[in-house]
């Protein structure tokens, strides 16, 4: 059973190997321990009459779309930036080794940076500026934040303000953006599975089946999570309802180790031989085959199922699921 058990692992991992072509974006990169560098202030230069489109090819993920989506705005276009950029992502199911495929549509304006200068000069700038000449815009454009009356139409007919954003301060190193959170929906939790059921008394008396599953995951956005998990086996001798408590944690974003505690009650015509609930602990792998779909293996051990006499019982579930 460990060499299968082995087999199985090994056959997950396979999986994982492919080539990947990544697109970056633009910055700046100096080596600060020898140089001492500031950072370069620009006024950014909204094109509104210039919208820009762009499409991704089919990509693994959807933010190696985004980003090529991203790239391609920026090097068709001979712009510097990509202002208000909305994304417009699909993706395609995917079935063992088929789908699963991502392309992201890009729709926004042309951004072009101007009057380059150092933090220190563009301090300067501000402090030139006279209040007075501040609050006056503000009561123009925004008189909601000034306190003022909103002016009527009539007054102001020739000004159309447009909010963008007309600064952006280059620093040396990597621009990042922080993506927002967004609450991962119940059913999006659950998955149902269907396995290859081998199960021994005793490791010699088999009892081998079928069986399908559902479970429960709380928190599977993060890397530590706990899982519920109810499996019923149809077996050739002895039916059986195993219930288990995972502690699941993720490595390389796809491959999850399971390992927790479990019970099994039996059901057939000798059920009654048998204890009501037997308590063992619970261990496996599973592997993430796109959005959905994933395969996984788990081993179950209980040292003693029957009322008046030892008897050990060993499972091992071999199968593949759907994660709504």
């Amino acid at each position: 059973m460990f060499n299968r058990y082995l087999l199985a692992v090994a056959s997950i991992i396979a999986l994982s190997s492919c080539s990947v072509t990544k697109h970056a974006y633009r910055d700046v990169q100096v080596n600060k321990k020898n140089i001492i560098t500031n950072d370069v202030v620009v006024d950014v230069n909204v094109d509104v009459l210039k919208p820009v489109k762009s499409i991704s090819s089919k990509r693994k993920t959807v933010n190696e779309a985004t980003d090529e989506a991203y790239f391609k705005a920026i090097n068709e276009n001979k712009i510097d930036v990509v202002v208000d950029p909305v994304f417009e992502v699909s993706t395609t199911g995917k079935f063992l080794f088929f789908g699963g495929k991502s392309v992201a549509k890009l729709t926004g304006f042309s951004g072009y940076y101007t009057n380059p200068r150092n933090k220190r000069d563009a301090v300067k700038e501000l402090q030139s500026l006279k209040m007075q000449d501040v609050k006056s815009f503000e009561r123009l454009y925004y008189p909601e934040l000034s306190g003022q009356k909103k002016v009527k139409n009539t007054e102001i007919s020739s000004v159309s303000p447009v909010k963008f954003s007309f600064i952006k301060i280059l620093k040396s190193g990597f621009n990042t953006v922080t993506p927002q959170k967004v609450a991962t929906p119940i059913l999006k939790k659950l998955s149902l599975s269907v396995y290859k059921s081998q199960n021994n008394f005793n490791s010699d008396f088999e009892n081998n089946g079928f069986a399908i599953g559902s479970s429960y995951e709380f928190f599977p956005e993060k890397k530590i999570g706990i899982k519920l998990d109810g499996i019923y086996s149809f077996n050739e001798e002895q039916n059986h309802l195993i219930q288990s408590v995972y502690f699941r944690y993720t490595l390389f974003k796809k491959l999850n180790l399971l390992a927790g505690g479990t019970g099994v009650h039996f059901f057939g015509a000798n059920n009654s031989s048998f204890k009501e609930i037997s308590l063992g602990y619970s261990y496996g792998i599973s592997y993430d085959l796109g959005k959905n779909l994933l395969i996984e293996t788990k081993l179950f051990n209980f040292s003693n199922v029957a009322k008046d006499f030892d008897v050990s019982y060993n499972s091992m579930l071999i199968g593949i699921g759907y994660r709504f």
